[in-house]
């Protein structure tokens, strides 16, 4: 992570504490994230008999992990961030069982073999460059136990350009990559995970939960609505009434940045 972005997340940290719009002001947007991270380790759980070792890479102010630890019954839970002030703010949560600690995604301070679930919330697009955030999947691979699962809320370009082409046509200006992320592309990213022994996971229920599960959202809060603000000569705010209804209707398109990809570390092949 570079010197500005460094700053950028520790003025954050000061600003906002422990709220949940720490580093997302879309109180939507951080909800489904929440609940579709939920929805994965509840399907990688289901007929597991034992407690599971679990890791956030890049946990930030601590507010998700704290809403998992309450909903599940885990064994070793650990969370890391880069930012010092941003594990101060996690740490003043005081978890009774989970350890917060500094740690660098591309370099991270586990043996290998560690954790059955890892999963990262928009932390790998702070770091630059894309050699880097391929050194940070191969890490979280290295960690996790043979079969264990990686749960992965990053952005991407494909979805950016997509919901910005529909707000071309509306008379929209482009939504930009904030200047401290780097967003991957769909392809690079699944080959990148594919060469760190990763592939897609297949639930044992027979169902898939969506990768584009917030793009209706997206479509109706980034396109649909700021272009009826514009018509009507108003600005624009976060959380309001008119887009909370894109939240409860079914993702379609893919009008979002932000995916989900649920990935199966593979087990050792039979020489």
């Amino acid at each position: 992570m570079d010197e500005e972005s460094i700053r950028h997340y520790e003025t954050i940290a000061l600003a906002e504490g422990t709220s949940k719009f720490s580093t997302m002001k879309d109180e939507n947007v951080k909800d489904m994230e929440v609940e579709q991270i939920s929805k994965a380790i509840e399907d990688v759980l289901s007929g597991n008999k034992k407690p599971v070792d679990i890791l956030e890479v890049g946990c930030g102010n601590g507010y998700t992990l704290e809403k998992l630890v309450g909903r599940f019954d885990f064994g070793r839970i650990e969370g890391v961030d880069y930012s010092e002030p941003m594990v101060e703010v996690a740490n003043s949560r005081n978890f009774p069982i989970a350890r917060i600690s500094r740690g660098d995604a591309t370099n991270l301070d586990f043996e290998d073999e560690s954790f059955d679930i890892a999963f990262t919330e928009r932390c790998l697009i702070n770091i630059k460059p894309f050699e880097s955030q391929t050194k940070a999947i191969n890490e979280i691979s290295r960690v996790l136990r043979p079969g264990g699962v990686y749960i992965a809320v990053e952005a991407f370009e494909d979805g950016r350009k997509k919901i910005n082409d529909a707000r071309e046509v509306v008379g929209l200006d482009e939504i930009p990559q904030p200047f401290h992320n780097l967003f991957f592309h769909q392809k690079q990213f699944l080959d990148s995970v594919k060469d760190a022994g990763l592939s897609r996971y297949k639930s044992s229920r027979g169902a898939v939960l969506p990768e584009n599960f917030l793009s209706t959202y997206y479509y109706g809060s980034r396109v649909l609505y700021p272009a009826i603000a514009a018509a009507q000569g108003k600005g624009l705010e976060y959380n309001n009434a008119f887009v909370e209804i894109f939240r409860h209707l079914p993702p379609v398109g893919d009008y979002s940045y932000i995916k989900m990809f649920i990935l199966r570390k593979d087990f050792p092949k039979e020489i």
